[in-house]
C-alpha cells in the first residue's frame, strides 16, 4: 500500500470524529449530484462555478481598488456567471483541461512521493540531527517497507497531545509539506504531466463534445463519493488503507467502474431532457 495513504490514514484516525463526519456527509451529497445528474445541470453547474470564482476576483479586487467587500463580491460573482453562461463550451473545454491535468499531476506526485530515491532524499533532510541515513537500497528493499508499514500501525509511546485532533491536523500539514516538496524535486517531470494531461483533456472534449460534461462531472462526483465514504470510516476508527494493503486494485477498479456508470446515466438523462424538450417544442409549433 502506498506509503503516502498509510500516513493520511494516520493523521485522520486522531481526527475528532465530527471534523471527519461533517465534510464527508457534504461531500458525498454533493458528489452523488455530480456523479449522476451533473450534465442534466451543466448550466446551473457552469454558473455557479463562475459564481464562486467571481466572487473570489471580487474579494481580491476589493483590497486593491478599495471597494466595500460585499458589492465587489456580488458584483463579480453576478458579471462571472453570466460570462460562464453565455461562453459554456469554452468553460466546459477548461474544466476538461484543469480536471485532466490535475489527474496527470497528483498521480505523477503521488509516484514521485512513493519512489524509494526520493524518501531517501526526504529522509536525509530530516535527519539533522546526526540520525543515522539510510541507503536506497534499504529504502526499497522489502523487508524495509514490511517495517515501515508495521511502525505506520503499532501504537507509538508517545505524549497524548499527539494523539489529539490538533496533532492529526499538524501530521497532515507535515504530509502536505512532504508532498510539496516531493513536487518542488520533480518540477521539470511534474509540469510535463500537467501538460499532458492538460492536452489529452483538450483532445477528449473537443473530440467528444456531447459526454465531455458528463465525464468531468463524473470524475469530480465519483472523487467526492468514494473520499466522503473514506473519511466516513475514518471517523469510526476504521483502517481502511491497511485493510485493503493486499488489495491495491479495488478502489482503482471501483473508481473506474464509477465513472464509466455515472457517464452511462448522465448521458442517457441528457438524451432523455433533450428529447422530451423537443417533443415539446415541436407541439408548440403545432398549436401555433
Amino acid at each position: 500500500m502506498n506509503d503516502l495513504l498509510l500516513r493520511i490514514q494516520e493523521a485522520c484516525l486522531q481526527l475528532d470524529a465530527v471534523q471527519l463526519i461533517v465534510p464527508a456527509v457534504v461531500s458525498i451529497i454533493l458528489g452523488l449530484f455530480l456523479w449522476l445528474g451533473g450534465a442534466r445541470y451543466a448550466g446551473f453547474l457552469i454558473g455557479l462555478l463562475g459564481a464562486v470564482v467571481g466572487a473570489g476576483c471580487g474579494l481580491f479586487l476589493s483590497q486593491w481598488l478599495k471597494l466595500s467587500l460585499p458589492v465587489a463580491m456580488v458584483i463579480g460573482a453576478a458579471l462571472a456567471a453570466i460570462i460562464a453562461v453565455l461562453f459554456q463550451q469554452t468553460v466546459i473545454l477548461i474544466l476538461a483541461v484543469l480536471i485532466f491535468a490535475a489527474v496527470c499531476g497528483s498521480g505523477y506526485v503521488s509516484y514521485a512521493y512513493s519512489n524509494g530515491s526520493w524518501r531517501e532524499k526526504l529522509q536525509q533532510m530530516r535527519d539533522q540531527g546526526g540520525q543515522a541515513e539510510r541507503p536506497a537500497e534499504e529504502e526499497n528493499d522489502a523487508a524495509f517497507k514490511l517495517e515501515r508499514l508495521a511502525q505506520l500501525r503499532e501504537p507509538k509511546d508517545e505524549p497524548a497531545t499527539n494523539f489529539s485532533a490538533a496533532g492529526g491536523i499538524q501530521k497532515l500539514k507535515e504530509i502536505f509539506q512532504d508532498v510539496r516538496t516531493a513536487a518542488g524535486a520533480n518540477r521539470g517531470v511534474l509540469i510535463m504531466c500537467i501538460l499532458l494531461g492538460g492536452g489529452v483533456g483538450l483532445a477528449i472534449a473537443y473530440l467528444l463534445k456531447i459526454i465531455i460534461m458528463a465525464l468531468c462531472c463524473s470524475i469530480v462526483g465519483t472523487a467526492g463519493v468514494i473520499g466522503g465514504m473514506i473519511a466516513l470510516f475514518f471517523a469510526k476508527g476504521v483502517e481502511v488503507f491497511s485493510v485493503l494493503e493486499n488489495r491495491n486494485t479495488l478502489i482503482p477498479i471501483i473508481f473506474l467502474g464509477m465513472i464509466l456508470f455515472g457517464c452511462l446515466v448522465q448521458s442517457l438523462l441528457a438524451a432523455a431532457h433533450a428529447r422530451t424538450s423537443r417533443s415539446l417544442e415541436t407541439e408548440k409549433d403545432k398549436e401555433k
